[in-house]
């Protein structure tokens, strides 16, 4: 990767179809819509979009000013195992070890939205309590398998990191998803300030305010992952064919393309969705075999969230040019980008880990070399910060000294205990330019 501007210190697979509508008539529009006769209504304020469900099924509504979309209903179906593998390859193939020696500075929320978890898992460390939007009374229990296995394959490789897991029932026992009930878990993941959503789902129709609400996810900071369909053939399903997501493909532990994986020019990258061991939900301690894009899409999940910990933010353009290369030179309807695996980044991009600085010194000032001058017309706050050890950041006073030289100092004396200095790569050189990678010193306050 080209570097552009140095610095140092000085110091079960969701594949969805539509289906016919089988309860009350629901009908989403976009934008807040006040009153409605013998309707029930809800407004979802993150995603701009009002549900309205009337129990006369023979009604219809229509209004000169609004566009009403009539609501759809898909369903989970699964590519079964050819094979019984005992041994979680796609951990044990990759050095995760490696990967969790890096100490994690940011902590990372990751929403999948599916057909909730098992109650063995939601008992686990760093999984949340979430939500249930088929019957909001009670737990997100899964009753169908498909998200429990999806959240085993996060939580197995997020190790000791701090990736909180958020399941969002959203699909019920028959593996059943309304499109307006994934608008809901959408518009709450917003709510909760989630940094990723894995949607394991998938329908060769779009709807356009599906889209919406994904791009109002997006546009608040969040990166969204589907799988990309287990026809494996070429054609499009959605909402992994919506340009505001990353399509995710199957490959097995040879990194070839599984047979099942669709194909297309839309798909960005692919990871490891066969032969996978995951836990079951049936049975405590209970595990199975799964295949599927559903779950090569946790997989990237678990991967991206890894960087999202050690402060690695990098746009799908950015991604591209670090993925591993499979199958033909360059980007390709099969592999799409490639392949991202974490401990190969983190040896490329942090080498080893951050550096440690002890010191009794509480307002210590820091100083900061860079390779080019800085912008001066920026926020430098917006990119340098000083985190203490619960990721909450504390105040700083940035002093340029020269052009390409800065002091940071601390508005109050640290207490205590474990800090980070962080730059962002987003801070850029008078050119334009920015960092190639984030710069962190770890320091302790004794």
């Amino acid at each position: 990767m080209y570097k552009l501007f140095v610095l140092s210190f000085l110091f079960i697979t969701s594949l969805l179809i539509y289906a016919p509508e089988c309860a009350a008539q629901v009908f989403l529009s976009k934008g807040k819509v006040d009153q409605i006769a013998n309707a029930s209504i809800e407004y979802l304020e993150n995603v701009d979009i009002s549900i309205i469900a009337i129990n006369d099924s023979s009604r219809t509504i229509k209004d000169d000013n609004k566009l009403y979309y009539e609501d759809s209903t898909r369903i989970i179906s699964e590519t079964p195992p050819n094979v019984i593998y005992n041994r979680k390859w796609y951990i044990n193939n990759y050095d995760f070890n490696f990967t969790w020696s890096y100490e994690p500075i940011n902590a990372t929320k990751v929403a999948i939205i599916d057909t909730g978890i098992s109650e063995e898992l939601l008992r686990k460390k760093n999984i949340s309590p979430g939500k249930n939007f088929i019957n909001e009374t009670k737990p997100p229990i899964d009753d169908n398998g498909h998200g429990t296995a999806l959240a085993s394959i996060i939580y197995d490789i997020s190790g000791p990191y701090p990736i909180e897991i958020i399941p969002l029932k959203s699909a019920n026992s028959k593996g059943l998803l309304d499109v307006s009930t994934i608008i809901k878990a959408i518009d709450y993941a917003i709510e909760l300030d989630v940094d990723i959503i894995n949607l394991s789902f998938g329908a060769k129709s779009p709807h356009d305010l599906e889209r919406r609400a994904l791009q109002k996810a997006v546009d608040s900071g969040i990166t969204v992952i589907s799988s990309v369909g287990n026809s494996g053939i070429e054609e499009y399903y959605y909402p992994a064919a919506y340009d505001n997501v990353l399509a995710i493909g199957s490959i097995n532990q040879n990194h070839v393309r599984s047979s099942f994986s669709t194909t297309n020019d839309i798909l960005d990258f692919v990871s490891p969705g066969e032969k996978l061991l995951v836990q079951d939900y049936t049975m405590l301690g209970s595990t199975k075999i799964v295949n599927g894009t559903s779950f090569s899409s946790a997989y990237f999940t678990g991967q991206l969230a890894i960087l999202h910990t050690n402060l690695l933010h990098y746009s799908l353009k950015q991604l591209k040019t670090l993925a591993t290369d499979l199958g033909i030179p360059g980007y390709d309807k099969e592999y799409g980008n490639g392949f991202i695996m974490s401990d190969y980044l983190l040896k490329s991009l942090r080498g080893k880990n951050w550096e440690t600085f002890i010191t009794s010194n509480s307002m210590k000032s820091w100083s900061i070399s860079l390779s080019l001058p800085v912008n001066p017309e920026i926020s430098l706050n917006k990119y340098i910060k000083i985190y203490n050890g619960h990721l909450q950041q504390h105040p700083v006073s940035i002093e340029i000294t020269d052009s390409a030289n800065l002091t940071v100092t601390p508005n109050s004396p640290l207490a205590p205990g474990e800090y980070w200095l962080v730059i962002d790569t987003e801070l850029q050189s008078s050119k334009g330019t920015k960092l190639a990678q984030p710069a962190i010193k770890k320091i302790i306050i004794n």
